[in-house]
Protein backbone atom coordinates (compact mmCIF):
# COMPACT_ATOMS: atom_id res chain seq x y z
CA UNK A 1 0.00 0.00 0.00
CA UNK A 2 1.39 3.50 -0.91
CA UNK A 3 2.11 5.77 1.96
CA UNK A 4 0.18 8.88 0.95
CA UNK A 5 1.56 11.14 3.62
CA UNK A 6 5.14 10.09 2.68
CA UNK A 7 4.29 10.77 -0.73
CA UNK A 8 2.51 14.11 -0.41
CA UNK A 9 5.58 15.24 1.76
CA UNK A 10 7.83 14.38 -1.37
CA UNK A 11 5.87 16.31 -3.47
CA UNK A 12 6.05 18.72 -1.12
CA UNK A 13 9.70 18.69 -0.55
CA UNK A 14 9.82 18.79 -4.67
CA UNK A 15 7.94 21.83 -4.95
CA UNK A 16 9.92 23.39 -2.94
CA UNK A 17 13.63 23.18 -4.31
CA UNK A 18 11.65 24.02 -7.68
CA UNK A 19 10.56 27.29 -5.93
CA UNK A 20 13.80 28.06 -4.63
CA UNK A 21 15.70 27.18 -7.90
CA UNK A 22 12.77 30.14 -9.23
CA UNK A 23 12.68 32.34 -6.93
CA UNK A 24 15.89 33.46 -4.59
CA UNK A 25 13.92 34.81 -1.98
CA UNK A 26 12.39 31.22 -0.81
CA UNK A 27 15.98 30.40 0.75
CA UNK A 28 15.03 33.60 3.08
CA UNK A 29 11.34 32.59 3.78
CA UNK A 30 12.63 28.89 4.49
CA UNK A 31 15.01 30.03 7.08
CA UNK A 32 12.09 32.49 8.54
CA UNK A 33 10.01 29.70 8.91
CA UNK A 34 12.51 27.38 10.80
CA UNK A 35 12.87 30.33 12.85
CA UNK A 36 9.73 30.59 13.98
CA UNK A 37 8.97 26.89 14.50
CA UNK A 38 12.13 27.31 16.97
CA UNK A 39 11.25 30.02 18.41
CA UNK A 40 7.37 28.12 19.05
CA UNK A 41 9.25 25.04 20.51
CA UNK A 42 11.45 27.04 22.56
CA UNK A 43 14.59 26.66 20.78
CA UNK A 44 15.48 29.97 20.49
CA UNK A 45 16.74 32.16 22.71
CA UNK A 46 14.38 34.46 24.33
CA UNK A 47 13.15 36.70 27.09
CA UNK A 48 11.92 35.24 30.21
CA UNK A 49 8.18 37.47 30.97
CA UNK A 50 9.59 39.98 33.46
CA UNK A 51 13.13 38.63 32.90
CA UNK A 52 15.58 41.15 32.17
CA UNK A 53 17.76 41.29 29.34
CA UNK A 54 21.40 39.94 29.57
CA UNK A 55 24.18 41.09 28.47
CA UNK A 56 24.99 39.54 25.16
CA UNK A 57 27.82 39.53 22.85
CA UNK A 58 27.67 41.41 19.83
CA UNK A 59 27.38 39.07 17.29
CA UNK A 60 28.17 40.64 13.53
CA UNK A 61 26.31 39.49 10.27
CA UNK A 62 28.85 39.36 7.38
CA UNK A 63 28.56 42.24 5.21
CA UNK A 64 28.65 41.24 1.48
CA UNK A 65 30.47 43.74 -1.11
CA UNK A 66 26.68 44.19 -2.71
CA UNK A 67 25.48 44.56 0.88
CA UNK A 68 24.08 48.23 -0.19
CA UNK A 69 20.56 48.63 1.07
CA UNK A 70 17.76 50.07 -0.74
CA UNK A 71 13.88 50.37 0.39
CA UNK A 72 13.13 47.40 -0.79
CA UNK A 73 15.53 44.82 1.05
CA UNK A 74 15.71 47.26 4.49
CA UNK A 75 13.48 43.94 5.76
CA UNK A 76 12.79 45.41 9.23
CA UNK A 77 11.27 48.59 8.35
CA UNK A 78 7.44 48.73 7.87
CA UNK A 79 5.50 50.08 5.61
CA UNK A 80 8.64 50.36 3.78
CA UNK A 81 9.47 53.58 3.02
CA UNK A 82 10.02 55.33 -0.58
CA UNK A 83 13.84 55.51 0.22
CA UNK A 84 16.13 54.21 2.41
CA UNK A 85 20.09 54.24 1.71
CA UNK A 86 22.00 52.85 3.59
CA UNK A 87 25.38 52.40 1.33
CA UNK A 88 28.12 51.42 4.26
CA UNK A 89 25.82 49.05 6.90
CA UNK A 90 27.14 50.39 9.66
CA UNK A 91 26.33 50.58 13.38
CA UNK A 92 26.91 51.89 16.61
CA UNK A 93 25.29 51.93 20.47
CA UNK A 94 22.08 53.55 21.55
CA UNK A 95 23.26 55.43 24.75
CA UNK A 96 21.21 54.01 27.65
CA UNK A 97 21.11 58.16 28.51
CA UNK A 98 19.42 58.41 24.62
CA UNK A 99 17.02 61.57 25.07
CA UNK A 100 14.76 62.50 22.20
CA UNK A 101 14.31 66.69 21.58
CA UNK A 102 11.18 68.32 19.93
CA UNK A 103 8.69 71.59 19.92
CA UNK A 104 5.94 71.05 22.37
CA UNK A 105 3.04 70.03 20.77
CA UNK A 106 0.14 68.31 22.79
CA UNK A 107 0.07 65.21 20.57
CA UNK A 108 3.38 65.02 19.74
CA UNK A 109 5.11 65.43 22.86
CA UNK A 110 3.21 61.98 24.33
CA UNK A 111 4.47 60.93 21.43
CA UNK A 112 7.63 61.33 21.96
CA UNK A 113 7.17 60.49 25.44
CA UNK A 114 6.15 57.41 24.17
CA UNK A 115 8.61 56.55 21.34
CA UNK A 116 11.43 57.23 23.95
CA UNK A 117 10.53 54.78 26.22
CA UNK A 118 9.45 52.00 24.25
CA UNK A 119 12.81 52.18 22.07
CA UNK A 120 15.08 52.11 25.41
CA UNK A 121 12.61 48.90 26.80
CA UNK A 122 11.11 46.96 23.77
CA UNK A 123 14.91 45.17 22.78
CA UNK A 124 13.29 44.55 19.65
CA UNK A 125 14.74 41.37 17.60
CA UNK A 126 14.31 41.66 13.87
CA UNK A 127 13.20 38.18 12.45
CA UNK A 128 15.78 38.74 9.67
CA UNK A 129 19.03 40.75 11.14
CA UNK A 130 20.53 43.15 9.07
CA UNK A 131 24.21 42.57 7.36
CA UNK A 132 26.54 45.20 9.33
CA UNK A 133 29.11 45.91 10.97
CA UNK A 134 30.07 47.78 14.41
CA UNK A 135 31.82 50.86 13.63
CA UNK A 136 35.09 51.77 15.55
CA UNK A 137 34.90 56.09 14.05
CA UNK A 138 31.05 56.40 15.74
CA UNK A 139 30.16 57.80 18.99
CA UNK A 140 26.84 56.14 20.65
CA UNK A 141 23.48 57.83 19.67
CA UNK A 142 22.82 60.28 22.44
CA UNK A 143 19.55 62.22 20.69
CA UNK A 144 17.38 62.50 18.05
CA UNK A 145 16.39 65.91 17.51
CA UNK A 146 13.33 66.44 15.62
CA UNK A 147 12.26 69.57 13.37
CA UNK A 148 8.49 70.70 12.34
CA UNK A 149 7.79 72.71 10.24
CA UNK A 150 4.30 73.85 10.62
CA UNK A 151 2.93 72.83 14.02
CA UNK A 152 -0.55 74.14 13.24
CA UNK A 153 -1.50 71.59 10.61
CA UNK A 154 -4.63 69.63 11.54
CA UNK A 155 -5.00 65.65 11.32
CA UNK A 156 -7.19 65.79 8.38
CA UNK A 157 -7.18 64.03 4.82
CA UNK A 158 -4.74 65.35 2.45
CA UNK A 159 -2.29 66.32 5.10
CA UNK A 160 1.40 66.56 4.45
CA UNK A 161 2.47 63.63 6.54
CA UNK A 162 6.33 63.71 4.98
CA UNK A 163 9.59 63.06 6.86
CA UNK A 164 13.83 62.69 6.06
CA UNK A 165 15.39 60.70 9.03
CA UNK A 166 19.45 61.43 8.93
CA UNK A 167 21.76 59.23 11.05
CA UNK A 168 25.10 60.28 10.70
CA UNK A 169 27.79 58.19 11.08
CA UNK A 170 30.24 60.90 12.79
CA UNK A 171 27.53 62.48 15.24
CA UNK A 172 25.81 61.89 18.21
CA UNK A 173 22.62 63.30 16.98
CA UNK A 174 19.96 61.91 14.59
CA UNK A 175 17.99 64.42 13.24
CA UNK A 176 14.14 64.26 11.88
CA UNK A 177 12.53 66.46 9.61
CA UNK A 178 8.85 66.64 9.36
CA UNK A 179 6.49 69.32 7.12
CA UNK A 180 3.70 68.80 10.14
CA UNK A 181 3.69 66.82 13.43
CA UNK A 182 1.90 63.63 11.81
CA UNK A 183 5.11 63.32 9.34
CA UNK A 184 7.10 63.41 13.14
CA UNK A 185 5.19 60.76 13.93
CA UNK A 186 5.75 58.37 11.06
CA UNK A 187 9.52 59.22 11.48
CA UNK A 188 9.55 58.49 14.77
CA UNK A 189 7.97 55.14 14.17
CA UNK A 190 10.49 54.48 11.37
CA UNK A 191 13.32 55.60 13.95
CA UNK A 192 12.00 53.24 16.32
CA UNK A 193 12.29 50.00 14.34
CA UNK A 194 15.35 50.60 13.36
CA UNK A 195 16.61 50.25 16.97
CA UNK A 196 17.74 46.40 17.74
CA UNK A 197 19.53 44.55 19.99
CA UNK A 198 19.37 43.12 23.86
CA UNK A 199 22.19 45.12 25.49
CA UNK A 200 23.44 47.22 24.10
CA UNK A 201 21.23 48.65 21.77
CA UNK A 202 21.88 48.67 18.08
CA UNK A 203 21.49 51.68 15.74
CA UNK A 204 22.60 51.82 11.80
CA UNK A 205 24.73 54.83 11.34
CA UNK A 206 25.51 56.68 7.80
CA UNK A 207 21.44 56.22 6.87
CA UNK A 208 19.16 58.50 5.54
CA UNK A 209 15.14 57.90 5.20
CA UNK A 210 12.37 59.95 3.14
CA UNK A 211 9.06 58.90 3.19
CA UNK A 212 5.73 59.77 2.52
CA UNK A 213 2.46 57.80 2.00
CA UNK A 214 1.28 56.65 -1.23
CA UNK A 215 -2.72 57.02 -0.13
CA UNK A 216 -3.82 59.92 2.00
CA UNK A 217 -6.30 57.67 3.15
CA UNK A 218 -4.94 54.64 5.60
CA UNK A 219 -7.54 53.07 7.69
CA UNK A 220 -9.83 50.45 9.38
CA UNK A 221 -13.63 50.29 10.01
CA UNK A 222 -15.04 48.94 13.08
CA UNK A 223 -18.52 48.43 13.32
CA UNK A 224 -19.42 48.53 16.95
CA UNK A 225 -22.97 48.67 16.47
CA UNK A 226 -23.32 44.97 15.46
CA UNK A 227 -20.41 43.77 18.03
CA UNK A 228 -19.61 45.87 21.36
CA UNK A 229 -16.05 46.18 21.52
CA UNK A 230 -14.59 47.55 25.25
CA UNK A 231 -12.63 50.91 25.06
CA UNK A 232 -9.14 49.13 25.92
CA UNK A 233 -9.72 46.96 23.12
CA UNK A 234 -10.60 50.13 20.55
CA UNK A 235 -7.31 51.55 22.18
CA UNK A 236 -5.30 48.82 21.54
CA UNK A 237 -6.54 48.88 17.65
CA UNK A 238 -5.54 51.96 17.22
CA UNK A 239 -2.25 51.62 18.37
CA UNK A 240 -1.26 48.71 16.06
CA UNK A 241 -2.59 51.04 13.17
CA UNK A 242 0.30 53.56 14.51
CA UNK A 243 2.69 50.72 14.37
CA UNK A 244 1.46 50.63 10.59
CA UNK A 245 1.38 54.10 9.61
CA UNK A 246 -2.59 54.14 9.17
CA UNK A 247 -4.18 57.46 9.51
CA UNK A 248 -8.01 56.81 9.73
CA UNK A 249 -10.00 54.91 12.32
CA UNK A 250 -13.21 54.82 10.85
CA UNK A 251 -15.87 54.44 13.95
CA UNK A 252 -19.05 53.17 12.94
CA UNK A 253 -20.80 53.24 16.61
CA UNK A 254 -24.48 53.52 16.45
CA UNK A 255 -27.05 51.46 13.62
CA UNK A 256 -30.44 49.64 14.13
CA UNK A 257 -29.02 46.48 16.00
CA UNK A 258 -27.95 49.20 19.16
CA UNK A 259 -26.96 52.27 19.74
CA UNK A 260 -24.12 52.40 22.41
CA UNK A 261 -23.77 55.94 22.49
CA UNK A 262 -24.80 57.59 25.72
CA UNK A 263 -26.19 61.37 24.36
CA UNK A 264 -26.56 63.59 27.17
CA UNK A 265 -29.32 65.14 25.28
CA UNK A 266 -31.52 61.94 24.94
CA UNK A 267 -30.20 59.24 26.99
CA UNK A 268 -33.14 56.86 26.50
CA UNK A 269 -31.36 56.15 23.37
CA UNK A 270 -28.47 54.36 24.88
CA UNK A 271 -30.77 53.34 27.88
CA UNK A 272 -33.21 51.33 25.35
CA UNK A 273 -31.33 51.13 22.43
CA UNK A 274 -27.55 49.10 23.86
CA UNK A 275 -26.99 45.92 24.21
CA UNK A 276 -26.67 46.35 28.14
CA UNK A 277 -25.77 48.51 30.87
CA UNK A 278 -21.88 47.08 30.69
CA UNK A 279 -22.14 47.87 26.65
CA UNK A 280 -21.86 51.83 26.80
CA UNK A 281 -19.40 54.12 25.62
CA UNK A 282 -19.94 57.37 27.61
CA UNK A 283 -18.59 61.00 26.70
CA UNK A 284 -15.77 60.81 28.34
CA UNK A 285 -14.85 57.19 26.74
CA UNK A 286 -15.49 58.89 23.38
CA UNK A 287 -12.59 61.79 24.33
CA UNK A 288 -10.12 58.82 25.21
CA UNK A 289 -10.44 57.88 22.43
CA UNK A 290 -10.24 60.81 19.78
CA UNK A 291 -7.03 62.54 21.97
CA UNK A 292 -5.59 58.80 22.09
CA UNK A 293 -5.86 58.85 18.39
CA UNK A 294 -4.62 61.79 18.17
CA UNK A 295 -1.38 61.05 20.00
CA UNK A 296 -0.96 57.90 17.90
CA UNK A 297 -1.61 59.99 14.63
CA UNK A 298 -4.98 58.34 13.35
CA UNK A 299 -7.98 60.72 12.91
CA UNK A 300 -11.10 59.02 14.72
CA UNK A 301 -14.00 59.10 12.00
CA UNK A 302 -17.60 58.61 13.79
CA UNK A 303 -20.18 57.09 12.07
CA UNK A 304 -23.58 57.76 14.12
CA UNK A 305 -26.45 56.02 12.12
CA UNK A 306 -30.48 56.21 12.88
CA UNK A 307 -31.24 54.09 15.88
Amino acid sequence: MTDLSSTGQRDQDTVLRENQEEDPLADTASHALTVLVQLEQGKSTRLRDGAAPEQVEIQHVPVREDASLTATSAQWVWPKPRTLSWPIPLATILSPNFTISSPYHQHLSPAVNRYRHQILTEHHLPLVAPPFNLSNSSPPLQALTITVKDLAAPLQHSVDESYALVIPTASSTANLTAETVWGAMRGLETFSQLVWGLKPLLVPVGLDVWDSPLFEHRGIILDTSRNYYPVDDILRTIKAMSANKLNVFHWHVTDSHSFPLMLPSEPALAEKGSYGNDMLYSPADVATIVRFGLEHGVRVLPEIDSP
